[in-house]
This record gives C-alpha cells, structure tokens and sequence, in this order.
C-alpha cells in the first residue's frame, strides 16, 4: 500500500526580533489524519469518489526548525548581536478568542489576527427558488456557534463572472450598505480580481472612495485537457505582524492593477500562495491530500492554499462535505472577505480550465 500523505505540523513559538516581525506565521494545528481523494474527472463530484484510506489513529509530529523560513519576508537570525534587542516571543496562538466582533465590516475586511490561529468555517449553497438555479447565493458561517458572517451572489446579465458579497443574506443590492466587496473574473475565467466595496475608477465621483484590489486568483488553462484537479495561485497584499496593516492596491490605470504588477514580476508588496500538489496513489487511483477530516467528498473545487517554501502550512483549505455544503478553514494573513471571494471563484465556471 502506497505511504498515507505527511500530517501537517503542531504548531511551535519562534522567536524573532521586532526588527523581523514579519517573518513570522502560524502552523496548522492537526487532528486526526483522514485522507481526501481528488479524482481527476472533471466536474463529477460523488461520495463514492471520496474513499479513505490510512487512517489508522494521531500522527507523531515534530516542531519546525525555528529559523524556518516562513514565506512572509525574511528568516529568523541564528544568533543575537551585541546591538539588538533580546529576542521576544511571537503572539501565542489562543484561538477564536483572538475575534474580535464588535465591529464586524472592520473584522470581515482586516487581515485576522496571528493569534487566532485556524478559523473554521463553512458555506452554504442556497440553489431552491426562482432564480437561484443559475445563481445561487452562496452563505459562510462560521463553525463555532454558526456564526454568520458573509453572503455570496453572481450577478446576472455581466460581461464576465461577476460575484457580490454582502453582510446580509437579504440585502444584496450593489447600493446597499451591507455591500462589502466583489469578484470578478477575465472572459475566460482564468484570473479574478478581489475587490472591496469602493468605487470602479471609471465611476468614481468627488465624494467616492476609489475602490481597492484585496487580490488575486489565477487558475492554470487546461486547453489540453489534461487530467488532474485544477492548479491555481493567489496573490493578497503583504501584511505586517507587528501592526496587522496591509499594502494598499487602490489602482487608477492599468499598468498599476496587481494583475499587471504580478505578470510583470513586481511582487516585492505581496504573499503569494499556490495550490498544494496533490499526489497521485496507485493503489485508490485517485489524487490525495490530507484535509484532517474537514473535507469528505472528492471534487475539482478542492484546495489547500500554502507558500511555496512551506507545504506544511496551509493558509486557506476549501472542500466539499455535502451535495450543497462545503468547508472553508482559514488563517492569518487572510481576512474573511479575502478567502470568502477566494473560495467563490472555485465555483464558477471556467471556459479554459474546464
């Protein structure tokens, strides 16, 4: 039998100086290991395609080295210089308790805190009603205490997929004060833009705010119908640990959107992430990764967002557990707007990848 895919790490503190603040990130915290089963057939999506295999109880882990490079700017020093400052210790991980929720636009679109660690969630696919057949309202809650937060649409008669969220499954009017960002994607469905809920530069009058790119989708082109799931990257803006604040995209002409930043090789003031690779196993035939049991249903939509040097820790994890109910785990540097319009983009239709 073929080896079960590695278990994420526990998480582990690091030091670092304030001077490096940034270098820092979270590990995933795992459970016990179920392992998902990607088929490469394209949109079937079946329970019988999902089988597990190797699950045979908790998985020893080991901490990470603590000069481990984190992907977010930088590496931790080996050792103290005269000069610096003693090194402190990073912000423990306490879990949900780090929400805060008293003003929930400014939680929805603020990066969460480091703190939190792992925020589990999940959507909802509303498809009953006149209308909702061709376009559902997509709803996400968190696991804990099913908390609402946010509420997903496309939007009809548009060039291009274009998908509004709002506070307020009732209110998803574009005018709206619940209005709180968009997607939208390029003819193909290839690329999409994350946007908040300020205005197009086009549209944008004296008194409006110029809306801001909160980031980036790109899904590889399948033009040869390649089998295997769908690979994708993700561009958000950088944040800083120490003061939670991201850059800022609020573009006026082309040349400075993040998508022509990004294909032009400027990506100094983002966090890139990638689509974990999944590993094909002989022995169930199928694509396999380990979800940690959030996720218990083969489908094309399925993905674990990580950096490219750290495959270990996954940023964001989407996946389907029902015909109508799907899994969205997420952490720092993500806010939930950004990995709620993230994850509506593996729903829509995609002419090339496809």
């Amino acid at each position: 039998m073929a080896e079960p895919a590695p278990a994420l790490q526990q998480p582990a503190p690091v030091a670092y100086s304030p001077a490096l603040a940034k270098a820092a990130a979270p590990q995933v915290m795992s459970t016990q290991p179920t392992y998902q089963h990607q088929q490469e057939a394209k949109e079937a999506e079946s329970p019988a395609m999902g089988r597990a295999y190797g699950d045979s109880g908790p998985v020893a882990t080991s901490a990470p080295p603590a000069a481990a490079a984190s992907g977010f700017g930088g590496s931790v020093p080996e050792e103290k210089e005269e000069d610096e400052e003693a090194p402190v210790a990073l912000p423990q991980v306490i879990g949900i308790k780090a929400l805060d929720f008293s003003n929930m636009r400014n939680f929805l679109v603020k990066p969460l805190p480091y703190e939190a660690g792992c925020v589990q969630c999940y959507i909802e696919r509303d498809k009953k009603g006149l209308g909702k057949r061709l376009y559902p309202v997509y709803s996400l809650y968190m696991k804990e205490g099913d908390r609402f937060l946010l509420a997903g649409k496309k939007r009809a008669k548009q060039k291009t997929s274009n998908y509004l969220v709002s506070m307020s499954k009732t209110d998803m009017n574009r005018d709206g004060s619940n209005f709180l960002g968009k997607l939208r994607s390029n003819f193909v469905g290839t690329e999409f833009t994350l946007f908040d809920d300020g205005a197009a530069p086009d549209d944008a009058g004296p008194a409006d705010r110029l809306r801001r790119e909160m980031g980036l989708v790109m899904y590889a082109s399948n033009i040869m119908t390649s089998r295997g799931p769908r690979k994708m990257k993700v561009a958000v803006p950088k944040v800083d640990l120490a003061t939670g604040h991201s850059k800022v995209f609020r573009p006026t002409k082309e040349d400075d959107t993040m998508s022509e930043q990004h294909r032009n090789g400027h990506t100094q003031d983002m966090v890139q992430l990638i689509n974990k690779p999944p590993k094909w196993n002989d022995t169930v035939g199928a694509y396999v990764l380990n979800f940690n049991g959030r996720v218990t249903m083969a489908s094309v939509k399925n993905f674990q967002l990580v950096t490219a040097d750290d495959h270990d820790r996954v940023v964001l994890q989407f996946g389907r557990v029902g015909k109508d109910l799907f899994t969205m785990d997420m952490m720092w540097p993500l806010s939930p707007l950004q990995a709620f319009l993230a994850c509506l983009s593996s729903f829509d239709y995609k002419l090339a990848c496809e």
